[in-house]
């Protein structure tokens, strides 16, 4: 499938320069099946690129370094919060999500 070439493609020559890729939807999992993955998904797969582009014997990357090069935000990630949050009470505060399995 194209898109899938695509994708892995980009992602290799990101992971090759060691970009820095953010996550603004960390959501892994979608309750519809057929459509493209969700960024949480794509973005654990870039760590996997940084991580297996950089690991012995070509360089020092691990598991745990390849991680920083992926930044999540959104929920349920504390910086959401505290911006959403932000010059309010958060004991009024509620969150309502969308489906159990990404909230």
């Amino acid at each position: 499938m194209e898109y899938w070439r695509v994708m892995e493609q980009s992602m290799m020559v990101a992971a090759e320069k060691k970009l820095p890729m953010l996550v603004s939807n960390p959501d892994k999992v979608r309750p519809d099946e057929g459509l493209p993955p969700m960024p949480g998904a794509i973005g654990d797969t870039y760590e996997r690129f940084v991580w297996t582009t950089h690991c012995a014997p070509v360089g020092d990357m691990t598991e745990e370094k390849a991680r920083d090069y992926v930044k999540r935000i959104g929920k349920p990630f504390q910086e959401v919060f505290d911006i959403a949050l932000q010059d309010s009470d958060p004991s009024r505060a509620i969150m309502i999500g969308d489906a159990l399995e990404t909230d």
